[in-house]
């Protein structure tokens, strides 16, 4: 019943039997369908712009940067819905110290009634101003949240929000690549590392072989201060990219994760907060283009 089965037939069933049972649920299901609004031509549809953060390896802080920045947008005054598209293993409510009372999950149960106003329902309030939609609680209930039901639900939610945060899986899946379709920018996240360096060039290799506007893609360092042999220039010119922000090191960060407080207002005047700041602003400005 969870997953939306409604009602059960013996495979021994006649069809004059079962056919009247298939009409039933189709009658049920049409009944329940939301009827077509039609859109008023003097207010047309708003349409926020949709960011999504990337990275195919873990670790490299995107989380983190999807948090902050959702979160500094909307002290900047910005009307901001922040997504965890992690569906398995999301972090978003633990680094904001939300409860998962309602969550992408529970829209995806009742999408066939699903509209803007009712996906309102679903999203947690932040105490600075961001609205969050939740990944599942339980790894299993990722199944039920498909992509052709992603794609809906982000287009939805751009109509309500002027910024759409989405936070990914460490992945290179149909999931990812739904929020990348659906996507104004994608920051993709590396980190000063070999393996970050070289997992970040595949994926930027792959999206240009998928076809997406290299535009679309921005580079982000995250801990680009780090003192590991390595210079951020030497990483921009092996990714062939400059990179849009360069995020430095600091300890403030995994301290405000464990208190479920983003360091943009944990410590706001912070070197770290002062540039994701600054990366909120450009996607601001961006949208102002």
């Amino acid at each position: 019943m969870r997953i939306g089965i409604r009602d059960v037939i013996p495979a021994e069933q006649p069809w004059a039997e079962t056919a009247p049972v298939l009409m039933a649920v189709m009658e049920e299901s049409t009944a329940r369908r939301p009827a077509a609004v039609a859109i008023d031509s003097a207010e047309p549809v708003k349409h926020g712009r949709v960011v999504t953060i990337f990275s195919t390896k873990g670790g490299v802080g995107k989380s983190v940067i999807a948090c902050n920045v959702a979160t500094a947008l909307a002290q900047a005054g910005s009307n901001v819905i922040l997504v965890d598209l992690d569906l398995q293993f999301g972090d978003t409510g633990i680094m904001l110290d939300l409860k998962p009372e309602r969550t992408i999950f529970d829209a995806a149960q009742n999408f066939d009634r699903l509209d803007p106003q009712m996906l309102k329902g679903y999203l947690v309030k932040h105490s600075s101003g961001a609205q969050v939609l939740l990944a599942p609680v339980h790894p299993e209930d990722a199944d039920a949240v498909t992509v052709s039901r992603i794609a809906v639900i982000l287009g939805m939610l751009r109509e309500i929000a002027d910024v759409v945060v989405v936070d990914t899986a460490a992945a290179f899946d149909d999931v990812v690549l739904a929020a990348i379709d659906a996507s104004d920018i994608v920051y993709a996240v590396a980190t000063m590392d070999v393996a970050s360096i070289k997992n970040t060039r595949v994926s930027l290799q792959k999206l240009r072989q998928l076809g997406y506007d290299s535009g679309l893609i921005k580079l982000v360092l995250n801990r680009a201060d780090s003192k590991v042999w390595l210079d951020a220039g030497e990483v921009e010119t092996s990714l062939n990219s400059e990179a849009t922000a360069r995020i430095p090191s600091d300890r403030l960060v995994p301290r405000s994760v464990n208190r479920g407080v983003p360091v943009v207002l944990d410590s706001p005047r912070s070197p770290v907060s002062r540039s994701l700041v600054e990366l909120a602003k450009q996607i601001t400005a961006a949208g102002m283009g």
